[in-house]
């Protein structure tokens, strides 16, 4: 061959075998000392223009400049400081979309080159490199938190450019961080104490995150919120009284009194007071003028069958229930974790009340026998009116009776004392739990809002207690 292009076949000799191909097919590398400058500059077509590359986290937008004959275009990208690493390739790029494309994997940081391969109607093919570095992810800046309200506290801080999401962990966040939309979160249910919050910028898409170790974080005393609850004994019935004494010497019909434990815990479960409330007798006040005059037996008073203190008009409608306002507990709970537990009990007054005195002495004694893991996680978590018995946990079997060893019966005897073992039952409350309980809804036992119906049954009678749970201003 003679010059630098040659019209004869080029000869290419492979393991003794004589090959020819035109000599417009061979390929002409860029390194080809042969071809010239004006040769290369015949075989490539015009290199694209006013190609730019912006972009936030992991993710760039690439676009340049359309040229008319443009067919198709495809964009490659490498990492500057190893090209054998995080390559990638745009699918081949046609009208309307031949003039930009995103990039969403731009995992490692450091400069990359994007080159812009442009196909024009004529075969010819232009291309263009551009060298692009990263950004550095960046996070909020005057991350700070204060508290609104009860178990509320609201976060803020400096949005970064480029940046719509965050992610947001700590008390009331979640369990995997809350992503937020702005600068700025309210978070509810935070406990009290001394807390901590992180914030960082989610770069999207891709979710790129910084290091956590390198996370804002802002610390907040949470004050607990105190209120200031009452518990109340508002009245009885009789569904079915007590065998008489046949000496009827204590008057007509039943007469009875109410007895309540209350026993104050700390969040721990510690014990921290404890104590124990009875009314006067009710019944037949002839003969007994420090009796309260209940009951219809006689003039005087005496419980018999469907008799009520107050009088219920017929219907028992309960929301008339009211009149007695016996004082049962009064007191602050905070959401620091404070509970309570109320035990009411009902006795005959059958002579002496020896046994009820006796029995008073032993509950004081047994008064932390609702320490115990489980009792506590009811106590502590429930939002309903649970009811607890210190010798078989929870007893919520029938939405309408549940059966207590009570003092209804002979001799001011505890039914069960002897046969089944004493199995006082308590009712555990704290502040979500009055809250819950306060407000109108479908609990156990509620007859209406606040206003709770304890029933105890014996194998003889049948009593039902009324207790209104108050938040005192």
């Amino acid at each position: 061959m003679k010059g630098k292009h040659a019209s004869a076949a080029a000869v290419l000799l492979s393991f003794g075998v004589v090959m020819t191909l035109p000599a417009q097919l061979k390929p002409y590398p860029i390194t080809d000392p042969k071809l010239s400058t004006a040769t290369l500059a015949a075989l490539a077509g015009p290199a694209p223009t006013g190609i730019t590359v912006t972009g936030v986290g992991i993710s760039a937008t690439v676009r340049w400049q359309l040229v008319y004959g443009t067919v198709s275009a495809v964009v490659t990208r490498w990492l500057q400081s190893n090209p054998s690493c995080c390559q990638a390739s745009s699918p081949v790029l046609t009208e309307p979309n031949w003039g930009s494309w995103t990039d969403a994997g731009l995992q490692w940081p450091g400069t990359y080159v994007f080159r812009i391969a442009v196909t024009y109607s004529d075969g010819k093919v232009g291309s263009a490199d551009y060298f692009y570095t990263r950004p550095t992810p960046q996070d909020p800046s005057g991350f700070t938190g204060k508290q609104t309200g009860e178990g509320q506290v609201q976060l803020t801080w400096q949005p970064v450019p480029g940046v719509s999401t965050y992610l947001v962990g700590g008390p009331g966040a979640g369990l995997n961080g809350a992503q937020v939309t702005g600068n700025a979160v309210t978070l509810n249910a935070v406990p009290p104490g001394t807390q901590q919050w992180t914030v960082a910028s989610l770069y999207s898409p891709g979710g790129l995150l910084t290091a956590s170790a390198n996370w804002p974080r802002a610390t907040l005393m949470v004050n607990p919120t105190i209120n200031r609850y009452r518990v109340v004994l508002e009245g009885f019935k009789v569904a079915q009284p007590t065998q008489e004494d046949p000496l009827i010497g204590d008057g007509l019909g039943d007469e009875i009194y109410i007895a309540t434990e209350v026993n104050l815990y700390d969040p721990s479960g510690l014990l921290r007071n404890t104590g124990m409330v009875t009314t006067s007798v009710f019944g037949d006040t002839r003969s007994f003028p420090s009796r309260i005059r209940a009951g219809s037996a006689s003039p005087t008073g005496g419980l018999v069958k469907y008799d009520a203190y107050p009088p219920i008009p017929p219907g028992g409608n309960a929301q008339v229930v009211s009149g007695l306002r016996f004082i049962v507990w009064e007191g602050e709970l905070s959401d620091a974790g404070e509970w309570m537990g109320v035990s009411p009990t009902i006795w005959e007054q059958d002579g002496s009340d020896r046994i009820f005195r006796s029995f008073a002495q032993y509950y004081v004694m047994m008064a932390g026998s609702l320490k115990s893991s489980d009792r506590l996680r009811i106590g502590r978590e429930s939002g309903n009116w649970e009811i607890l018995r210190t010798c078989g946990g929870a007893d919520t079997s029938s939405p309408t009776y549940w059966v207590s060893p009570s003092g209804i019966g002979p001799v001011d005897v505890p039914v069960n004392t002897y046969r089944e073992g004493w199995c006082p039952t308590w009712v555990t409350l704290n502040r979500k739990t009055f809250n819950t309980l306060l407000a109108p809804g479908t609990h156990l036992y509620q007859v209406a809002p606040g206003l709770f119906e304890m029933r105890f049954r014996t194998e003889y009678s049948e009593y039902v207690l009324y207790f209104r749970l108050e938040k005192l201003q």
